[in-house]
């Protein structure tokens, strides 16, 4: 993770700042009925609202301003736990049968999703994004407790079988390496091999749920009011999350999030290509954050 600070899900909303209104009582004053002079009496509960309501927005103006996402304290965008050189990464798993990890990887893809995260978070990302197999010196078991990748990306379009030691590893990097999965079904066999062998295997105790649109997957940093996808994959047409100690530890989507990434976005309209990538920053970020508040409590530099 890249070293710095920033603001969290709460960057979505307004911060106001209501400064008080000194009112200043008047002296009353006794018309005769019968003078000359016309006398207005300007109604003041109105005049003082009015005035609250500029005060209101005067303040949300000069205090509300987007800046960079991150979490803890820092100079740039990024997390107080995150290293001078680090970067936020997307990165891919291979399996080892039953499908094709790498659909719509690297360029015009990952690729797309990482340089919108950088440009919507103006946080330091990779050039490109990178694949690591489950099980290999270099894979997911490789990682020591407090440096894993805070999430990783599993999709394919065909059917998916893991290992018995696949399992076990994702099942590690979740619970004991606070990691995150976010699953993209790119086929209706895909997310039905996930949802029904896969997930039942890595976590057999903690069942999926629906995500609701109010959740900060949703609404932060990017306030979403629906679920973009390129292809109805999966019904219902819902994204489903596991929890575990009140994290998402394994995010799916079953429609093909991937397709919208990639260049041409496989169709779609301009406003859900855009919204796709606004998805892929929340969670992106969220996996993130939740990583960073996790090595924070545990200080680990």
């Amino acid at each position: 993770m890249p070293a710095g600070g920033g603001t969290t899900a709460a960057m979505a909303k307004q911060m106001m700042k209501v400064k008080k209104v000194k009112i200043v009582k008047k002296t009353r004053q006794i018309v005769n009925v019968n003078s000359p002079i016309i006398f207005q009496r300007p109604d003041i509960d109105k005049m003082m609202e009015e005035k609250v309501t500029k005060v209101l927005e005067q303040g949300t103006a000069n205090l509300y301003k987007q800046g960079m996402m991150g979490s803890g304290s820092g100079d740039s965008a990024g997390f107080s736990s995150g290293r001078g050189v680090g970067e936020v990464g997307l990165i891919r798993l291979k399996y080892s049968g039953g499908g094709d990890w790498d659909s719509n990887f690297g360029k015009g893809a990952d690729n797309n999703m990482l340089l919108e995260y950088h440009l919507l978070s103006e946080q330091k990302t990779a050039k490109e994004s990178k694949a690591i197999p489950i099980i290999g010196f270099d894979g997911l078991n490789s990682y020591k407790k407090y440096y894993a990748p805070p999430m990783v990306y599993l999709t394919g379009s065909k059917g998916l079988d893991l290992s018995d030691r696949e399992i076990t590893t994702i099942r590690k990097y979740i619970e004991e390496n606070h990691g995150m999965i976010f699953a993209d079904a790119a086929s209706p066999a895909w997310g039905r091999s996930f949802r029904e062998n896969i997930m039942p295997r890595i976590l057999p105790d903690v069942k999926a749920v629906a995500i609701p649109i109010d959740d900060e997957i949703y609404t932060g940093p990017f306030a979403l009011t629906s679920m973009p996808y390129a292809s109805p994959h999966d019904q219902p047409m819902v994204m489903r999350g596991w929890k575990i100690n009140g994290r998402w530890v394994a995010i799916y989507h079953p429609g093909d999030i991937g397709d919208c990434w990639k260049d041409g976005h496989a169709g779609v309209s301009g406003e859900t290509a855009t919204a796709a990538y606004a998805l892929g920053a929340n969670i992106i970020f969220y996996a993130h954050r939740t990583y960073n508040e996790w090595r924070t409590e545990n200080k680990v530099k």
